[in-house]
């Protein structure tokens, strides 16, 4: 225990394991055969240009998505060519989009710019995973260029 006033520990911590560990189990639900991810790209650029992958969800399960997030993973000679903000950021090779809600039955898209760093003769392409707080995540297919 901590004393508020003072922040000091006044008790000694407890020892052993505790009865609650391991006694919970968190399942989520298998719902790849109701959402469909589907990623495209705009026109390819060559080297230095810029495209658009755009990311369609459809969301045809009787179960709302929470917490969801679009996760652009870029391969090699790309990078992402937006501004990061609360509801887009950049986690290494990872541009994470939050969706939050993603009502049974619905659809979104999300489009995420992107900057071509590689040369014309570098193959490279991206693909996308969506999460959320309630269901399995879901690939979507890859997009390759050259």
């Amino acid at each position: 225990m901590v004393d508020p006033a003072t922040g000091l520990v006044v008790s000694p911590p407890a020892t052993g394991t505790p009865d609650l560990l391991d006694k919970w189990t968190v399942t989520k639900p298998e719902v790849r055969s109701k959402i469909s991810v589907k990623l495209t790209a705009s026109s390819n650029t060559s080297g230095g240009g810029e495209i658009t992958y755009t990311v369609q969800l459809n969301n045809d399960s009787q179960i709302d998505l929470n917490g969801t997030q679009v996760r652009l993973h870029l391969l090699k000679g790309l990078r992402f060519a937006g501004t990061a903000s609360d509801s887009a950021t950049v986690q290494g090779n990872e541009v994470v989009v939050t969706i939050g809600h993603l009502a049974a039955g619905s659809s979104q898209d999300v489009s995420i710019q992107v900057k071509i760093t590689g040369g014309q003769d570098e193959e490279s392409g991206a693909f996308a995973e969506v999460t959320s707080s309630t269901a399995r995540p879901i690939f979507s297919n890859s997009v390759s260029m050259r």
